[in-house]
């Protein structure tokens, strides 16, 4: 904050009260200025929350309503199409639908959620429960692999050198 007064000579008495007097003034001015912003900017902020409650208590009654009647599914367009669902058909035939996973090629097979979720869950339960079993099977087959290429590689080589 800069203030800024012409004054001519301050020796005098007088002249240093009306120099008191004038910035004093000023400072109260800008006081006021400043406290009448802070409580403008803090009731528009309170405005702003009070509307939003509104808003989200008519979105949230309209919402209310919508479920309660159920609704009419639309195209990809926006058009409308078959007759109002309600909330639980709705549920219902998203966990029933089948649709290809992300990714996968046209002709891949399809699944229902219910079906992704189970498959899911049963790989996740045997990864688990037969980690050991697997880790074992995995190493014995590895050995198997080496022993069966290793003899082959020096049955191979016996050839090539025995002629």
């Amino acid at each position: 904050m800069k203030i800024t007064i012409d004054v001519e000579d301050i020796t005098s008495a007088e002249a240093e009260s009306r120099v008191y007097d004038i910035v004093s003034a000023r400072i109260t001015e800008m006081i006021h200025d400043n406290i009448g912003h802070k409580l403008t900017e803090q009731a528009k902020q309170e405005i702003d929350k009070a509307a939003l409650v509104l808003i989200y208590e008519r979105i949230n009654a309209e919402l209310g309503r919508v479920i309660a009647e159920g609704w009419t599914p639309t195209t990809v367009y926006g058009e409308r199409k078959g007759v109002p669902v309600t909330l639980k058909e709705r549920i219902s035939q998203a966990l029933t639908e089948k649709t290809r996973d992300n990714g996968s090629a046209y002709g891949s097979p399809e699944f229902t959620v219910i079906d992704r979720a189970m498959r899911t869950a049963i790989a996740q339960t045997l990864d688990r429960e037969f980690a050991e079993e697997i880790k074992a099977a995995k190493a014995q087959f590895k050995a198997a692999l080496d022993n069966e290429m290793g003899r082959r590689l020096a049955d191979a080589v016996k050839a090539a050198f025995i002629r």
